[in-house]
């Protein structure tokens, strides 16, 4: 199970990703949801470890879309290395960094 604070984390990155995307007045409607959900958005599925020995603590990701329901990173690659939940949202969050590294700076009690 993921601790209290990658909990946060998950909470404050869906927070993050979904008042990128859309506009003020849209995003709150989303975020009002239970589940953030938009038709035609490609949902990033998050899985915290126990797929190979060693890995409970380690973080896998997915997108919905993806018709192999294989996770990166695969424990079965040969340069595989286990990641902390911040490391698969700092990849995720890769080819735009700089929103999410500043929305992380502002979060110091959820993003230490």
């Amino acid at each position: 199970m993921p601790s209290d604070r990658e909990l946060r984390q998950i909470r404050s990155y869906r927070e993050f990703w979904v008042t990128a995307l859309y506009n003020p007045g849209y995003a709150k409607k989303i975020l009002a949801k239970p589940l953030p959900e938009e038709d035609g958005h490609n949902t990033l599925i998050l899985r915290k470890g126990a797929s190979h020995a060693g890995t409970e603590d380690h973080w896998f990701k997915r997108k919905i879309s993806w018709e192999n329901p294989v996770y990166v990173p695969h424990v079965l690659e040969k340069e595989y290395r286990g990641l902390s939940l911040v490391d698969v949202l700092d990849v995720e969050q890769s080819l735009i960094p700089v929103g999410w590294e500043r929305w992380k700076t502002e979060h110091p009690d959820i993003f230490p």
